[in-house]
């Protein structure tokens, strides 16, 4: 399989958590424009060790934020999709819809810290503890949308 994004301009990050508060660290002082959909669940976790929110983070790096309690009902999700943009879904609250996988025209990706496609699906860890499993697992995957398609996209990385 051969996928081309094309030239990314804009990120935006679906979701919340640690990793994600990691990640807009990361991303300070890059030309990349970032961008941050979240729940308010999300939004107001304590996310780093010196016990700043998702929020705090968000506004610590001047990364513009919008807490969606549905994403697939957002209008502002179409008017900040462009040509240019690259999904990147990290602990996302929502399942995806397919008109909103599609405003991303097939770059819209799902970062899972679980070994797919063992454990794909709801209540991954508690499988994977319950097996007795201590492997870890990275993957970046496409999402199709739905949840009939949950965690079954290509794993591309």
């Amino acid at each position: 399989m051969n996928i081309i994004f094309g030239k990314i301009e804009r990120l935006i990050i679906l979701g919340g958590s640690w990793i994600t508060a990691a990640l807009l660290k990361q991303l300070d002082g890059r030309a990349l424009e970032v961008l941050l959909y979240t729940s308010s669940r999300h939004y107001n976790e304590v996310v780093d060790d010196e016990g700043n929110t998702l929020k705090q983070v968000a506004d610590l790096k001047g990364i513009e934020s919008v807490v969606s309690e549905n994403i697939n009902n957002d209008e502002s999700i179409a008017n900040a999709v462009t040509d240019n943009t690259l999904g990147l879904a990290m602990g996302a609250a929502w399942v995806f819809e397919p008109k909103t996988v599609a405003l991303f025209n097939g770059r819209l990706l799902d970062l899972m810290g679980i070994a797919l496609p063992q454990y794909r699906g709801g209540a991954h860890y508690t499988w994977q503890i319950l097996a007795g499993n201590k492997t870890g697992a990275c993957n970046l995957q496409i999402i199709h949308g739905d949840e009939h398609t949950f965690h079954k996209g290509e794993i591309i990385k």
